[in-house]
C-alpha cells in the first residue's frame, strides 16, 4: 500500500562506526518503508560518516529518504537540535545509532494510526540484551499508565522508562507545548527535553508488544567507571535542564524541590570528595537536613584547620 510518509527516524552518532550500521539495517529492513531517516553525525572521529553514506543509494532503492548531517561535538541535544527544523512528517522517533528496532516497527506504527487517527505521544517497549544474545530484561509503560498523568512520575524519575528510540512524537504538537523546534541544549537527559513539555499536556498511548532493542555493552558508558567530575557535572546538568524546562512549563513548585534535592546530592558527592568549596556553593541551594548541617560543619572545620 502506498502510503503518504509521516514518520521520521532521527539518528544522533557519535563514533559509531561499529554500531550504527545495525541500526540502518534494520530500518532499511522495514516491512513498510513510508517514513525518512535523518542522521547527526555529532563530531566523530571515526568512520561514521562513511558508514551512513554506504546506506544512502540503497535507501533511495527503497524509496526512504537518508539525510546525513555533519557538525561538530556538542553531545545530543545539540544534534536534536540540529535535525528538528528539517522534519517534514507528522510524526519524529529519536533513537540512539547503536540499538535497532524489530522489522516491523513502521508497519505497527501505521496499524495504530488505523486505529486511532492521530496521537500526541506513542511509545513501544524496549527489550535489553547482554553481549551473548540473551535478553537480559524488558520495560515498557502499561496500560494503567496511559490512564494517570506521568509528568510527575517523569520528573521523579519514579521507575518509569525514559530510553531514546521507545517515543514517538506527534511533531505538531510537539511544536504547541515546546513553544519551538529547538530544546535545551546539555550533554545530559535530553530525554526530559523532549519528554515533560508532553506529558505535561497529554497521556500516552502504547505500541503493543516489544519493537526497540538495545545491547548492554560493557564498555558502554552506563557501565564505566564516573568520575567525581563526570558525576558533578550530570547532576549539575539535571538542575540546569529542570530550571529549563520547568520554569517554561510554569511548574515552579516542583522546579524548586528538584533542584534543591540534586543540589543535596551535589553535597554528598563534594563532601565524598573533600571539595570544600564546591560543597559550600551547593549548600545554600540544596535540600537541608540535620545530616547535612554535619557535613557543612565538617567542612567549615576543615577550612578553619587550615
Amino acid at each position: 500500500m502506498n502510503r503518504e510518509k509521516k514518520l521520521t527516524f532521527l539518528i544522533t552518532a557519535y563514533n559509531a562506526e561499529m554500531y550504527i550500521g545495525k541500526m540502518l539495517t534494520t530500518l532499511l529492513s522495514q516491512t513498510n518503508n513510508s517514513f525518512d531517516v535523518i542522521v547527526c553525525n555529532d563530531g566523530s572521529t571515526d568512520g561514521t560518516t562513511r558508514v551512513v553514506n554506504s546506506f544512502v543509494s540503497r535507501f533511495q532503492e527503497k524509496g526512504v529518504s537518508l539525510l546525513l548531517l555533519d557538525k561538530d561535538n556538542g553531545g545530543v541535544s545539540s544534534a536534536i537540535n540540529k535535525m528538528l527544523p528539517l522534519i517534514h512528517t507528522d510524526y519524529f522517533v529519536p533513537c540512539d545509532c547503536d540499538d535497532w528496532y524489530d522489522l516491523n516497527v513502521v508497519e505497527q506504527f501505521y496499524n495504530l494510526l488505523d486505529g486511532i487517527k492521530s496521537f500526541s505521544l506513542a511509545s513501544m517497549s524496549v527489550r535489553f540484551y547482554y553481549e551473548n544474545g540473551e535478553i537480559k530484561r524488558t520495560a515498557s509503560f502499561t496500560t494503567n499508565d496511559t490512564k494517570s498523568p506521568l509528568f510527575n512520575r517523569f520528573v521523579y524519575a519514579d521507575k518509569i522508562p525514559c530510553y531514546s528510540g521507545i517515543f514517538i512524537y506527534n511533531f505538531k504538537d510537539f511544536l504547541e507545548y515546546n513553544g519551538t523546534n529547538q530544546i535545551f541544549e546539555s550533554r545530559y537527559g535530553q530525554n526530559w527535553q523532549l519528554i515533560l513539555p508532553m506529558v505535561r499536556n497529554t497521556n500516552i498511548v502504547l505500541l503493543k508488544n516489544c519493537f526497540y532493542n538495545v545491547l548492554s555493552r560493557k564498555n558502554s558508558l552506563s557501565h564505566k567507571t564516573t568520575s567525581f567530575s563526570d558525576e558533578y557535572n550530570r547532576l549539575v546538568g539535571y538542575c540546569d535542564i529542570l530550571s529549563n524546562v520547568l520554569t517554561k512549563l510554569g511548574a515552579e513548585d516542583i522546579r524548586d524541590e528538584r533542584i534543591r534535592f540534586y543540589n543535596r546530592l551535589i553535597c554528598n558527592i563534594c563532601f565524598k570528595e573533600k571539595k570544600r568549596n564546591l560543597f559550600l556553593k551547593h549548600y545554600n541551594f540544596a535540600a537541608k537536613s540535620f545530616r547535612l548541617l554535619i557535613k557543612k560543619i565538617i567542612m567549615v572545620l576543615m577550612i578553619w584547620k587550615k
